[in-house]
């Protein structure tokens, strides 16, 4: 290992405990960091279109603007219709996805919107509702070719729930010349869940 502790070739990503600094291991890879942004989905009830009818792909900025003038509209990214649903005679719901902007809409919103794609108006409905996703499971954070410090690999030895408890754990990223560039907390609760060759799972 260098002085920095990191074995050469091996140190992009460096996890290690945030009550007292001890590196639990280095490594090259990890899966399961990044995961794609979760989309949105609304169904928009007494759906009228403004012209067109709304299909497909809706556009890459589609903003939702509450009817009533005290709240802020927001904005949907990459949005597109799931299509139009009937839910009896003389009204359907438009079901559309996309991305939410950092604000989102407001919690709990059903009251009337209107959509507009920056250049026109493409419909309004007389309630709003979001559909929640179900849950899912995040998929385990997998550091591949984890060169463990002798604690970890004591604690993995062991075997117990109490040793593999790592607890508040922080993972630090380093470019490709070794220079810091981001760091992730990882919250309780944190363990070690054993070893494959070449990964180590925690």
């Amino acid at each position: 290992m260098n002085e920095n502790g990191n074995r050469r070739g091996q140190g992009r990503y460096k996890l290690t405990d945030t009550g007292n600094g001890h590196v639990w291991g280095v490594c090259s890879e990890a899966d399961g960091l990044f995961r794609e942004p979760r989309r949105g989905t609304y169904e928009l009830f007494g759906w009228a279109p403004e012209g067109a009818e709304v299909r497909g792909r809706v556009g890459s900025r589609v903003w939702l603007v509450p009817e009533d003038r005290a709240l802020d509209a927001w904005l949907l990214e990459d949005a597109e219709s799931l299509g139009v649903l009937g839910r009896h005679p003389g009204a359907d719901g438009l079901v559309l996805t996309g991305l939410d902007d950092y604000k989102g809409p407001p919690e709990g919103h059903r009251a009337p919107v209107r959509l507009h794609d920056g250049y026109r108006w493409l419909g309004s409905c007389r309630e709003f509702t979001r559909v929640l996703p179900p849950e899912h499971t995040a998929p385990p954070l997998v550091l591949r070719g984890l060169a463990p410090s002798d604690r970890l690999r004591q604690a993995l030895t062991t075997g117990t729930r109490r040793t593999l408890d790592l607890g508040e754990a922080r993972l630090e990223m380093r470019d490709d010349r070794g220079e810091p560039l981001t760091d992730r907390l990882l919250r309780r609760p944190q363990s070690a869940r054993g070893a494959r060759p070449p990964a180590e799972r925690i």
